[in-house]
């Protein structure tokens, strides 16, 4: 298969970039601004329920995407049969939160939690549907619709929970704004995608589909199951308003995270399966992508470990500084967390999705057995557990991923020590700045700290990985459409 123009490649990226910016930016916001209205026990209560939504939400809108995205035989049929059996599984499942509302509600102590749940799982639903329309979409290489629908989404249910939370309505506002998202986005598929769903019961087709997704279904089963377990966790061990403190750093961390890792997920699976058929320049194109990745991703996350006291107390007052230790930490565990993304993507491009599924039970089993064994755990300890965990998965996949992609595992050793040694430059840059900064002008600090880093990132990056600086030299020199000729 002949590889796409460069041009088309990087105004994808530049989509998904709009979706990942927007994205992370709409829910800071709206997790900030409802945090500091509502306070920390109301936030618990919150991000209890919709954590244990989201199991179930990952889980549907893994169930076909990847196959649709991936598969060279799919067309109409498959479509609309896989949009047929969200559809019924979504209900199915809202009928499971149902029968279990009432009994998690007796488990965490609080009667609230029960109509709270039911009500976010009645999401279950239209993002099951949406998951399978986007999949198409993103098939066809339409990411404009999907970065537009995204952010019309995500910000007209950012607006709502704020307003509703300024009001006074609590975990409410919370609840207001995942519904509003939800029912958007769907609307704004069914209306504007050239692809019309009908419906189908001829599920025979997704056989195939479901075999090539079952370890991806399996793999996000267990990261979300992980992610919840430690939730429950510290919500049952301690009160809602430990898990407000908690579900504060995990959500100040994964809204970033789970942004990036999804706009570059999709776009690397779409492109990685072009030349799924050619291991060498698969393998080209994952360690591009890791220097790129840590070049801009990492300045904010390195901000953020740095800096989160500063950056919870000034947008939230001092009432959530106990939340801030937490957030250092996991800070620095998403960069262990985004490393190893382009692995992953390159294993389910080759059809090896079981690898990530293995990689995640361990490193989960692991982690959760330290929890209870070891209960009860400070909040700081609970984070170093989480953020060491990506870890122990990295070294399962990337023990499979790096010879199939035709790389040298000393190599890949060379480049996470590049990588270490860039977070410790930028840290040390960012600590001597707060040091010299005045403590009364923490705006100052946190801007100019920022932008240092990002300088910061981009210039040692070009100076380790001279790859970064040749490819800038060649996308700046070449000529065609959007300024790129089309190799």
């Amino acid at each position: 298969m002949a590889e796409p123009p460069r041009w088309r490649i990087l105004l994808s990226v530049a989509w998904s970039a709009l979706e990942a910016t927007s994205s992370v930016l709409v829910s800071l916001v709206a997790l900030l601004g409802i945090a500091r209205l509502i306070g920390a026990a109301e936030f618990g209560l919150g991000a209890l329920a919709l954590g244990l939504v989201q199991i179930l939400t990952v889980v549907l809108g893994s169930l076909f995407h990847d196959a649709l995205v991936r598969g060279h035989d799919v067309g109409q049929r498959q479509v609309n049969a896989a949009w047929t059996a969200a559809l019924l599984l979504g209900l199915l499942a809202f009928a499971g939160c149902l029968l279990l509302a009432w009994p998690l509600a007796e488990f965490f102590r609080e009667p609230r939690f029960a109509m709270v749940f039911v009500v976010l799982a009645a999401t279950l639903i239209p993002d099951a549907i949406a998951a399978n329309l986007i999949a198409e979409r993103r098939r066809a290489m339409d990411f404009r619709l999907v970065a537009v629908q995204y952010l019309i989404g995500r910000a007209s249910g950012a607006a709502l929970g704020v307003l509703l939370a300024w009001y006074g309505y609590g975990v409410w506002s919370m609840v207001a704004q995942q519904v509003l998202t939800s029912l958007v986005i769907l609307a704004i598929l069914l209306l504007r995608s050239p692809f019309q769903p009908r419906w189908s019961a001829d599920f025979a087709v997704l056989r195939p589909l479901v075999r090539f997704t079952s370890s991806i279904i399996g793999t996000q089963f267990v990261i979300q199951l992980g992610e919840r377990l430690i939730l429950s966790y510290v919500a049952r061990v301690g009160d809602l308003t430990l898990a407000g403190y908690w579900g504060l750093a995990t959500r100040l961390i994964d809204n970033l995270v789970r942004t990036i890792n999804d706009s570059l997920y999709h776009v690397s699976l779409s492109y990685f399966a072009k030349v799924q058929d050619r291991p060498v320049e698969l393998g080209a194109l994952v360690r591009q992508a890791n220097g790129w990745l840590v070049a801009l991703v990492l300045p904010s996350l390195a901000v953020l470990a740095v800096l989160a006291p500063q950056v919870i107390e000034l947008l939230l007052g001092p009432s959530w500084l106990p939340a801030a230790a937490a957030t250092q930490i996991l800070a620095i565990g998403a960069i262990f967390q985004l490393r190893r993304l382009m692995d992953h993507v390159a294993l389910n491009a080759l059809g090896h999705s079981d690898g990530p599924l293995w990689a995640h039970v361990v490193e989960t089993a692991v982690v959760t057995a330290a929890l209870f064994g070891l209960m009860p755990l400070s909040l700081a300890v609970i984070a170093v557990l989480r953020a060491l965990r990506p870890l122990i998965g990295y070294a399962m996949i990337g023990w499979q991923s790096i010879p199939m992609t035709a790389r040298s595992r000393w190599r890949e050793l060379l480049d996470w020590g590049l990588d270490l040694g860039l977070l410790a430059a930028i840290v040390l840059v960012i600590h001597m700045l707060s040091q010299t900064m005045p403590a009364n002008q923490p705006v100052l600090l946190l801007t100019s700290s920022a932008a240092l880093a990002l300088v910061t990132a981009l210039a040692l990056s070009v100076l380790l990985r001279p790859g970064i600086a040749e490819r800038i030299w060649s996308l700046a020199g070449a000529r065609g459409r959007f300024g790129w000729r089309s190799r």
